[in-house]
């Protein structure tokens, strides 16, 4: 639905209303990319295979720095889970958490994410590099949602 607003010179402008839900719906997508990105693809270059049949070179959660990609995939594996098991259902079991709290787990796993780039930047490969960028896609669609929550309270 597009909604005609008057913008500071009372001009009509077109805007989308953005929707909870389909921000919602980005986070469980970025999250569950980035999860895939964490575990299955290289991060560096060199290093043996990994046993699961991933990428050649180490993941992000192997060696060195694993301890922040190990927390950082914990951080998103929470958010993903709560979120999805809170808001996909039509009766769902859970009650929905506080958007700050989801905000706040999604800005860990982009502070983790970042820390396990600083632990190592040599030869990294581009599992890393589709990491950062989705980690910045979770935060960003968790803080969007907050403040359009936010936005939303302050207008009823």
């Amino acid at each position: 639905m597009v909604r005609r607003v008057p913008d500071q010179q009372g001009r009509q402008r077109t805007r989308l209303p953005l929707s909870t839900r389909n921000l919602d719906r980005a986070t469980l997508v970025a999250g569950v990319l980035l999860l895939i990105s964490l575990l299955l693809l290289s991060w560096h270059a060199d290093g043996p295979p990994p046993s699961h049949g991933g990428a050649p070179g180490r993941t992000a959660v192997q060696g060195p720095g694993a301890a922040a990609g190990i927390l950082a995939a914990a951080a998103a594996l929470v958010t993903v889970s709560w979120l999805a098991v809170s808001t996909l259902p039509p009766r769902p079991p859970l009650r929905r958490p506080g958007d700050a709290v989801l905000a706040g787990l999604a800005g860990a796993t982009l502070a983790f994410v970042l820390l396990k780039l600083a632990a190592d930047t040599d030869g990294l490969a581009r599992g890393a590099w589709v990491a950062i960028l989705l980690a910045f896609t979770f935060a960003g669609c968790r803080a969007a949602a907050l403040r359009c929550r936010q936005a939303t309270v302050t207008q009823t």
